[in-house]
Order: C-alpha cells, then sequence, then structure tokens
C-alpha cells in the first residue's frame, strides 16, 4: 500500500522525525498530558519552541514498490519494511537525558503520521504535500507563504465523527516549505521533514 494514495511512477522521499525530549519530558512532567480533548491540544499549541533543544531523530526513505504500494528503509536499524510505523524504548532514561520520556512511536494513522510519546499523540501530519514530492517532486500548494523558509499555521483534524471521516476538532501546527522540493510540519514537541530525492523509484535498486 502506498499511504500518499497515489499509483504510477513515483519518486523516492526522504522523511526525518524529530522528537525535543526535554520538551516532551516537561510537558510531561506538567501533567498536561492527562488533559483531554480541547485542552489536550491547547496545552500542546501553547509551548514555545526553545532554541536548545535535545532531539531524537529518525530517518526513513519511502521507497516506490510497483505502481501502487509502497516500501520504507528505516536507516537506523537498516530494514526495509512495508509498514512505515516505528517506535523506541528508552531502556535507561538517563540515556535521553529525560527521564520522564519512556517511549516515541509513529504510526500512520487515516491520511495522517501521528508522532506519540508514551502512548500520547503529540503531533499529527497530513500527508498531502509529502504525497506532492513523490509523485511530482515538488510542493504544488505553496498556501500563503511568499518565500521559501517562511512559516504558517495550519488547521490538522485531531478528532473525527465515530467511523466518518468529518472533523471535529482541529489543532494548529506549523508548516513551513525549505524549498520546492521540501517541506516539514512542527510543533513545539515534534516535527516531520519530507524532501523529494529526484530519484524516480525504478531508478533505485532495493
Amino acid at each position: 500500500m502506498s499511504i500518499f494514495n497515489f499509483q504510477g511512477d513515483r519518486r523516492v522521499v526522504a522523511l526525518t522525525i524529530e522528537f525535543n525530549l526535554l520538551a516532551i519530558s516537561e510537558w510531561l512532567k506538567s501533567g498536561a498530558s492527562e488533559k483531554s480533548g480541547r485542552e489536550y491540544w491547547d496545552a500542546i499549541e501553547k509551548i514555545e519552541k526553545e532554541k536548545f533543544d535535545v532531539i531524537r531523530d529518525y530517518h526513513i526513505d519511502v521507497l516506490p514498490n510497483g505502481k501502487a504500494s509502497d516500501m520504507y528503509f528505516h536507516r537506523a536499524k537498516g530494514i526495509i519494511s512495508n509498514q512505515i510505523d516505528g517506535w523506541e524504548a528508552n531502556i535507561d532514561g538517563e540515556r535521553w537525558y529525560a527521564d520522564k520520556v519512556e517511549m516515541l512511536e509513529w504510526y500512520y494513522w487515516r491520511n495522517f503520521l501521528d508522532l506519540r510519546a508514551n502512548d500520547k499523540s503529540i503531533l499529527l501530519v497530513p500527508l498531502t504535500d509529502f504525497g506532492d514530492l513523490q509523485m511530482y517532486g515538488k510542493i504544488r500548494n505553496l498556501g500563503v507563504v511568499k518565500e521559501y523558509g517562511e512559516s504558517e499555521l495550519v488547521k490538522v483534524p485531531v478528532r473525527f465523527v465515530p467511523n466518518g471521516d468529518r472533523a471535529l476538532e482541529f489543532t494548529h501546527v506549523s508548516r513551513t516549505i525549505s524549498h520546492r522540493q521540501g517541506v516539514g510540519y512542527e510543533n513545539a514537541l515534534a516535527s516531520v521533514y519530507a524532501q523529494s530525492s529526484g530519484l524516480m523509484g525504478r531508478e533505485v535498486e532495493y
């Protein structure tokens, strides 16, 4: 299956997933992670991004596999999987300098990448732009930004009607187009950046 919902000849897309360990740890200590509904996402939106971060990052190459499916090369593990989902446990809390962070995870959910800490969703990233990079090699919708490197706040749905697609609740995340072939989404706790390599899937040996 292709998580970007495109078929045919497609390009390789490189994803970088980052977790801000210190910010997540402070967020967990504050008790905000135990809130629910609107209060939960409001608390995340209000966190200011710090300049001095401790980042845990993961790199995944999305590799077209035939006309209608993808494979995912998880660089740190050196494996190719048919799923983008991944996780890492903080076996020794001191190793990450963030003793409250026990587990980092990311999952494909609906048409989003769901980043989680301690089984709590902290960032939902829409995959539409990433699909453009895979299919067309560039971002087609620049949004309201006038120059590359500028950011805009976009609404991302976080709750839907039961068994339906209509969104009931939204949060705001920052969307930045670094250049025509790259785009990122972030809040103070985590981020996902995608870049088209320009290589067509048929040009890559797996």
